[in-house]
């Protein structure tokens, strides 16, 4: 049987096309949609002026497709992986079954910095290597906790002058070649000793990255807010290339981590464009869209976010945005293999044959790998008062480990879910709202709640 462990290297090189040229830098905060407070929480300042873009989706028509419901679902064997390195993973983003709790237990629980408040958001997923979990809080800290006992092991500072935190949320980290890799919302990507977080190079972009950073074969790679690809080199951070996508002129808040593999790096731009260039010269393989397939009669049709990472995973890519299209790419050529009209602002999970993914924020849906026809999808509780639909709830994952789904919610819920059917096998009340997508190394299940607890589940 093929080993579905994070998988080979693939050259995208086979045909050019269409250049994606940048154009003008929008003002950040004029772009910023108002409506996201129900997600975050309220904001009492004055609402700006323009069209007002209902965040709350409507739900698409999702029909289970009879002839492959009836196919038994593979789950693949577990594996242990001892580090979660990057944003989803490793820089592919395919993590196939893992190994972890079957029934969630509490192992520990760890502060982490700066949680969620006032115009402060965590947004970063936390990453793991060597025994320790690193978090980018919400003041821009990147703060390590013993992977085993959640002790605060060091904290630094990554802003130079505090005034630069006000509405510097975003960005993230990535380990690789021995290093911390930060991409910051003020702008500056910073490389830390991850043994005591001295600072080994800043280089300051000027422009602020909403994404988590990527990393492989000695480099690392950031996206500005306005489509900017930057490859930076892993020991200097000198930079090696950029290339430019068209800017969006909405945008939910938030970025795609590049995909990476290889030589292959594959960009998710807010302008709902995806582009697979060569990680060592930023030559471009293939560009395709996905901008212009919302769903029909969708509120969130104007808007082309690709907010989830792009799945490099064997022979495809998969992405999708919160406006309304998943699809699956061939890796080499880009070509359409299928597509499906859902709304999507979580990573995929790819597992043997199957693609399981979030839809609405609300339900969970999985899918036929080859073709995306929908094996089965269940409803998740979508409204903490659901008799007067009030207090909407957004799920964050899946994950899959120790034979389960994991989700987590802005309600407090962790639940786990049966793969081959979707139905519920636990659920666990973390204590408070979480926005983070889990992570899963050594066997343990993590979560970031929004106040910056992070709770480690063996």
């Amino acid at each position: 049987m093929t080993s579905l462990r994070p998988g080979r290297q693939v050259d995208a090189v086979r045909r050019p096309s269409r250049p994606v040229r940048a154009a003008g830098v929008a003002v950040l905060t004029a772009m910023l949609l108002s409506g996201c407070g129900s997600w975050w929480g309220s904001d009492d300042k004055p609402a700006l002026p323009g069209e007002r873009i209902a965040v709350m989706p409507e739900k698409a028509d999702i029909r289970i497709d009879p002839a492959v419901a009836s196919e038994a679902i593979t789950v693949p064997p577990a594996w242990q992986n001892g580090e979660w390195p990057q944003t989803s993973g490793y820089g592919n983003h395919a993590m196939h079954a893992l190994a972890g709790p079957e029934t969630p237990v509490e192992a520990w629980r760890g502060d982490a910095g700066v949680g969620s408040g006032g115009a402060k958001r965590l947004m970063a997923q936390p990453v793991m290597a060597d025994g320790r979990i690193y978090v980018l809080d919400a003041d821009s800290n990147v703060v390590a906790l013993d992977a085993s006992t959640g002790r605060g092991v060091w904290s630094v500072e990554l802003a130079p002058d505090s005034d630069l935190l006000e509405g510097a949320y975003g960005g993230g980290l990535a380990i690789a070649d021995g290093r911390i890799y930060a991409a910051t919302g003020f702008g500056d990507v910073v490389a830390l000793n991850p043994a005591d977080g001295v600072e080994l190079w800043r280089t300051s972009m000027h422009t602020p990255f909403r994404a988590p950073p990527a990393a492989g074969e000695g480099r690392v790679f950031v996206q500005s807010f306005d489509n900017q690809l930057i490859a930076l080199a892993g020991d200097s951070g000198r930079e090696l290339w950029r290339h430019g996508g068209v800017p969006a002129t909405q945008m939910i808040l938030g970025g795609a981590a590049p995909g990476v593999l290889g030589n292959l790096v594959v960009a998710a731009y807010s302008s709902g464009d995806l582009v697979a260039l060569r990680g060592d010269s930023g030559r471009v393989g293939w560009a395709e869209t996905l901008a212009g397939f919302a769903a029909a009669g969708s509120s969130l049709s104007a808007l082309t976010d690709i907010l989830s990472d792009p799945v490099i995973d064997r022979d495809m890519v998969f992405a999708g945005t919160v406006g309304g299209r998943i699809a699956a790419f061939d890796v080499r050529s880009g070509l359409r293999v299928w597509e499906q009209p859902f709304k999507v602002n979580q990573t995929p999970w790819v597992a043997d044959t199957t693609v399981y993914v979030v839809v609405d924020s609300t339900r969970l849906v999985a899918m036929r790998r080859s073709d995306g026809r929908v094996r089965w999808v269940v409803d998740l509780p979508a409204f903490e008062d659901p008799e007067d639909r009030e207090d909407p709830i957004r799920w964050t994952g899946p994950v899959l480990a120790g034979g389960r789904l994991y989700l987590a919610s802005s309600a407090g819920s962790l639940m786990a879910l049966n793969p081959t059917d979707g139905s519920k096998t636990s659920e666990t009340d973390v204590g408070g709202a979480v926005n983070i997508s889990p992570i899963v190394a050594d066997g343990k299940l993590y979560v970031l709640r929004d106040d910056a607890t992070l709770i480690a589940y063996r």
